[in-house]
């Protein structure tokens, strides 16, 4: 994660072309917020992020849920400014507030707070998954994941609304076990594949299915072939 002075100044930078060229961009100026209230309301994070330092868990000066929620509010605004970026033009400056997006829910887990805002999070990860091969890089990622799974809110691991298939929970749950398979490390798809039984055992059958034909290829090997036939065994038998 950024040191808050880099993560600052990045963001510094980034939101003022974004206040600008909003400025001159008269089609955008019925927004519901303007850059200049989102920037304040971020602001106010960097306030809390600066002052809690290095300072961690037990020993925060702020609740689990008051970290939580300001966690929340600030991805949601980062959201909305990159979205603005986005329709002015501005693809540096809208990666530059998902990234940002990224070190805040970073930011709620190491303090321990809850994740109440997926989609952002999710997109991220599953795009920094897709432009690497290396195993190094994806066990680094696994483990990303998998602290977001476990400090997800107990309203999103409720996954009320089962009937949309692209639901940020589901995809977080399916790029875990997928990036799991990718590192090629049992010990990881054992806990990825177990997750994913236990957060969504409905898709278990059709996951492992299709993961089962995946381990055809010959860049994965005799052994995750092997273990992918057990788990599909398991959840085929099962359901």
């Amino acid at each position: 994660m950024a040191t808050p002075d880099t993560l600052k100044t990045n963001f510094i930078q980034a939101s003022t072309v974004i206040a600008r060229a909003y400025n001159d961009h008269e089609l955008l100026h019925g927004a519901e917020a303007t850059p200049a209230q989102l920037i304040e309301a971020i602001n106010q994070f960097f306030i809390i992020y600066e002052k809690l330092g290095d300072t961690v868990g037990e020993n925060s000066q702020f609740s689990k849920d008051h970290i939580s929620h300001i966690g929340e509010q600030t991805i949601q605004c980062l959201i909305e400014l990159g979205e603005l970026a986005e329709q002015m033009n501005l693809p540096k400056e809208r990666a530059l507030m998902e990234e940002t997006a990224f070190s805040v829910a970073h930011w709620v887990i190491r303090h321990k707070g809850e994740i109440r805002s997926l989609d952002v999070i999710v997109n991220i990860l599953a795009a920094k998954a897709n432009r690497t091969n290396d195993k190094t890089i994806l066990t680094s990622l696994f483990h990303v994941m998998n602290d977001v799974l476990e400090h997800a809110s107990p309203e999103i691991k409720s996954d009320p609304d089962k009937s949309n298939p692209g639901r940020p929970w589901r995809m977080l749950n399916f790029n875990f076990a997928i990036v799991a398979t990718r590192t090629m490390n049992r010990e990881l798809m054992i806990k990825a594949f177990d997750t994913l039984g236990h957060n969504l055992p409905e898709d278990c059958p059709q996951f492992f299915e299709e993961g089962l034909i995946q381990s055809e290829k010959t860049e994965y090997g005799p052994e995750i072939k092997t273990l992918m036939t057990e788990y599909f065994k398991k959840w085929a038998t099962l359901h």
